[in-house]
């Protein structure tokens, strides 16, 4: 099976539980975020035992007006686009390569929350989480850098 076919199937999947609340799914984000037919997700092929058809972030790179970004987009329709240890990793490389890259990232928040079960596991996931956006912002003006969370209504709601 191609990598197109997983993403067209887990997209499949998630709109049938985010369009009856009237939601785009993490895919549909990031094809209106980035210009068009540019982004090339990656780890797509990262799960996790609880979710064996991949975890509640899809990550990648595209452009914007044909300039390069890194993006992740939390999927809501897979444990409520919660954080896990997987979820944070997957996050982290997409900062790493950003870094690298010098250039910006973007992040489009979908989020339950944090996975309680996960949670001596997630402490240091979020540490390093937490470095790496110091990281990012400390060098903001040397390297134009940019770091945007998009807030999601359900994220918004929560707060």
């Amino acid at each position: 099976m191609s990598d197109d076919n997983l993403a067209e199937i887990r997209d499949e999947k998630a709109k049938k539980i985010q369009h009856p609340k009237g939601k785009l799914t993490a895919y549909e984000r990031l094809n209106l975020l980035l210009d068009e037919g540019s982004f090339s997700e990656i780890d797509q092929h990262v799960t996790s035992k609880e979710n064996p058809d991949g975890e509640a972030v899809v990550t990648g790179t595209g452009t914007i007006h044909g300039r390069p970004v890194f993006v992740f987009s939390e999927d809501f329709s897979v444990m409520g686009g919660s954080l896990g240890e997987v979820v944070a990793r997957k996050i982290l490389k997409v900062m790493d390569h950003a870094l690298e890259a010098r250039a910006p990232i973007i992040g489009i928040k979908d989020s339950g929350g944090a996975r309680i079960q996960e949670v001596s596991l997630l402490c240091m996931a979020m540490l390093k989480f937490l470095k790496k956006m110091l990281k990012l912002l400390g060098k903001f003006h040397k390297y134009l850098l940019w770091l945007v969370l998009l807030l999601v209504e359900q994220f918004i709601a929560q707060h």
